[in-house]
């Protein structure tokens, strides 16, 4: 039971990251002028984030299926790296 909580938190860990990096990165990208480049990243379809800089400022949008994607990745993740982190536990 545990474990399976542990890799829910995990998954949300993963959408936060998500979410910060989604809405940060018009402002970074606007730090740094570069504006006018419209990006809307899409897989199998389905639209992950759109975001665009421009003079007047910046927008970014998120997308359920993006933060569904990242909540999997995250949980992927945590089944990949829980194996290895406790062989390292019972090594020492």
């Amino acid at each position: 039971m545990m474990k399976i909580l542990q890799s829910i938190l995990c998954g949300f860990g993963f959408v936060m990251i998500y979410v910060l990096i989604i809405l940060c990165a018009p402002f970074i990208l606007k730090m740094f002028s570069i504006l006018g480049i419209p990006i809307h990243a899409t897989i199998f379809g389905t639209g992950l984030f759109e975001m665009e800089t421009n003079q007047g400022g910046f927008y970014s949008q998120l997308s359920l299926s993006g933060c569904i994607l990242s909540f999997l990745t995250g949980i992927f993740f945590y089944y990949i790296f829980y194996p290895i982190k406790e062989q390292r536990k019972n090594r020492e």
